[in-house]
This record gives structure tokens, sequence and C-alpha cells, in this order.
């Protein structure tokens, strides 16, 4: 429990008052304290980009290779702030640039950390991403199955981050890759959904309807699941009455794309029940994704994330979706997976649950992605 003079440091330095921490340290309060979240004064300082008090700090001696909670370090907090002189300072110093981290075991390797470079990103500090990266920093690194680069195309498409949308586009190009057109992808997802209405109009369309009805019966209306998913119009639902083989499924979503429109399994289905089927009127697979709102929200991945990984995805390895509901997604490989040892381990960060039924890690993960050509991620 931190005593008055701790107590007082640690305001301070979190306020900025150089004046005020240099009055504190000459009577006596401790300068390595902490606050609830394991925190010193010049951690403090340095992630308020207050940089008078954290000279102050500096110049008295602070330990700048303390660490708080998670092993949270200077550099890391400093990267928050978006203050250069800081974080340069702390380069001068020494300071690694990817952080001090050292996992515990291999349940937090999988998970990552992030670092300084992650930090910049996540706060969409230009400069500071400029900076590490010329100091060396780990482009490579990653935190929650996300590198600095994916995290920031995520933010990118991300309509949620639009007025940093220039921040993170320079970012991007930092890391080595630019937006085409300078366009968000995942507002091209929500453009798309936005068509429905005319892309039903298509006579290949109307006709594909006629052929579903004619196999399934007539269509029900369909709508996401509450606080899911984006308005979408002409989205339509079919079901095949007592289904038993997936070829009959595998027919009609064959049909589907020939008239460029996407028919995915909405709900699970085993051989003898009722196939729940949904037909988008897009050849845009991201755009089911946009229109049916899949997030794993207990994990932290939201619909943007998922919509950025599939289409990595789709770049390395081509996929059709088969299946998609509000929390699950499910696709099948056009031609034998490629780099599959590290698929699965994407997988895996990115849906840790994908682990609960069946494989027991990442390499029983890739075996079977191997055979059945094929994947199914689900946030539960």
């Amino acid at each position: 429990m931190a005593n008055a003079k701790e107590e007082a440091l640690l305001r301070a330095a979190q306020s900025g008052s150089a004046a005020k921490v240099k009055q504190l340290l000459a009577g006596g309060a401790p300068i390595e304290a902490r606050d609830v979240n394991r925190k010193t004064p010049v951690m403090l300082a340095a992630e308020g980009g207050h940089v008078e008090a954290f000279r102050v700090l500096v110049d008295a001696g602070a330990d700048l290779h303390a660490t708080a909670a998670r092993q949270l370090d200077l550099l890391e907090v400093a990267a928050r702030s978006g203050n250069l002189e800081i974080v340069r300072l702390l380069l001068e110093r020494g300071l690694p640039v990817n952080g001090h981290w050292k996992p515990v075991n291999d349940a937090i390797r999988k998970i990552g950390h992030d670092t300084p470079l992650i930090q910049a990103v996540d706060n969409a500090e230009v400069e500071v991403t400029r900076l590490l990266l010329e100091a060396g920093a780990d482009r490579n690194a990653k935190y929650q199955g996300r590198t600095a680069l994916q995290l920031a195309k995520e933010r990118f498409r991300d309509p949620d981050f639009d007025e940093q949308k220039n921040e993170y586009q320079a970012i991007v190009a930092l890391l080595g890759e630019e937006p085409a057109n300078g366009d968000s992808p995942a507002k091209s997802e929500q453009d798309e959904v936005k068509q429905f209405a005319k892309n039903a109009r298509r006579p290949e369309y109307v006709q594909l309807r006629k052929l579903l009805a004619g196999r399934c019966g007539e269509a029900r209306s369909w709508s996401p699941a509450p606080d899911h998913g984006a308005p979408a119009t002409s989205v339509v639902a079919f079901a095949i009455a007592e289904c038993k083989r997936q070829q009959a499924i595998d027919d009609l979503q064959e049909e589907a794309r020939k008239a460029g429109c996407q028919l995915v399994l909405g709900e699970p289905w085993t051989a003898g029940e009722d196939a729940a089927l949904v037909l988008f009127p897009t050849d845009n697979k991201l755009a089911v994704i946009a229109a049916v709102g899949t997030e794993g929200a207990n994990y932290d991945v939201s619909t943007p994330n998922i919509i950025a990984w599939l289409a990595t995805l789709d770049e390395e390895n081509p996929f059709q979706l088969t299946y998609c509901d509000h929390e699950s997604v499910g696709g099948t490989f056009l031609r034998p997976v490629k780099a599959v040892k590290k698929l699965a381990e994407r997988m895996v960060q990115i849906c840790p649950s994908c682990l609960d039924d069946g494989p027991e890690d990442a390499e029983e993960l890739a075996l079977e992605l191997k055979k059945r050509k094929s994947f199914f991620l689900r946030w539960d």
C-alpha cells in the first residue's frame, strides 16, 4: 500500500508537475514508488508525454528498466504518448527497442506482447513508429495474433477509426505496404452490402432464387443476430429438408457462385437434419462477413479484425466461403494449403477455441487443414 509521499509523487508524475516532483523527491518520496498497476513515477510521466517531469526523474536516478504489470516497460508506455523526445532519449539510453518482455510459458508465448512498436501503432503515432523502425524494431512481433502491420491495416479498414485513417495509412506505408488506392477495404465491404438490393435485380440472381425455391421451398426473410451485422436487404434464407448428403449443399453453393452470389450455411448441420442456407446477392464473400457481423467479442476480435484476417488468408490460400454466422466462419480451400504450419499457428492465435474440440495444438491442426482442405473458426 503506497504511503502519502508515494501517492503524492505518483500523482505529480502523472500530471506532469516537474516542480512538485522535484519538491517531493527532495522531501524523501521514494523514486521507485508503484501505483496499483505497478507503474513507477517515471513511467507515468513518460506515458503522459510530460518531458520536464520525466527528465527530473531520470536525472534523479529513476530505474529506466523497471517493469509494471504484464512486464510493461518504460519504452512501451512512452511509445503510447507519441512524445518523440522521450522515446529518443530512452533509445539513446539503451533500452531494448522490442521491450523487456519474456514469456513465462507457452500459453503466454502464443498470446505475445504489445511491444513498443505495437504500442505506437495501436495509438496511431506515426513519427514514433518511424523512429522505432529506424532503431530496428521487430516488425514481425505479434500480440494476440497480429503484427504491427496487421493491426494498422485492421484499424485502417475499421470505420470506428475513421478520424485516424490518414495516420494508419501512413503507418501501413511505413511498415512496407500501401493500402490499395488509399481506400478502406472494410468500407468497400460495407458499400457492397448497400448494393445488395441492386444486385438482387440481376437476371442471374432472379433465376437462382427460382432454382433454390424449386429445390428447397419458398425463401424466408433473413436478418443478422441482434446487435450484429449491417442492415441488408434482399438477403433470404432457404432450407434443404432432412438433408442427408454434403454434396447436395455443395452443388447448390456452386450454382450460387456461378450466378455471382454467396450461399452459405447459417447454422450447424449434420446429415439427416435440415440444412439452413442463406443467400447473399454478392460475389464478395467478405461482404457476407460484414452483413452477418461475425465477431469474437470474448477474444477481442471484431468484425473488421476477421475481415482483415480472411482477406490475408484469401491472398495466401484462396478459399470459398461455406459457413457464416455471428460467431463462426468456415471455408474450403481451392488448392493445396500453402505454409500450413504457419497458417495453423495464425488460426490458433486469432481463434484459440479452434483447439477446444479435436486437435490439441497447432501441429495437429495443421495436419487436419492439410487433410480436410477446409477450415472452421468459432469464437464461443
